[in-house]
């Protein structure tokens, strides 16, 4: 925590991004602080598990759904492409024959 602190520390107090860069700095606890492992606990692992699953359920909705669209789309597409032409209506200036009756 110490280290990221320091780090977000020169995050919010950057000199620039010009030259040659930051110079390197190595961290290391103050002697006051003492330094301990921590793994999270059972509770939190299982927690993080029922979010990932949850994620993956919506992801397989989201796309069953941009599936079912993208069918529907190709389905109208091909159904409005085969759509029969209207017949050639006579426009002005074009003399209309009648077949004779008989």
């Amino acid at each position: 925590m110490y280290a990221v602190l320091n780090i977000y520390d020169w995050l919010a107090k950057p000199s620039g991004f010009t030259g040659p860069g930051h110079p390197a700095t190595v961290y290391s606890l103050p002697p006051g602080i003492a330094y301990a492992s921590m793994y999270p606990y059972s509770e939190q692992i299982q927690s993080l598990q029922n979010s990932i699953s949850q994620l993956k359920l919506e992801i397989l909705i989201v796309a069953a759904v941009a599936g079912l669209l993208l069918a529907i789309a190709l389905a109208l597409g091909i159904l409005l492409s085969r759509k029969k032409p209207a017949p050639n209506q006579p426009s002005f200036g074009e003399p209309i024959t009648v077949p004779p009756a008989g």
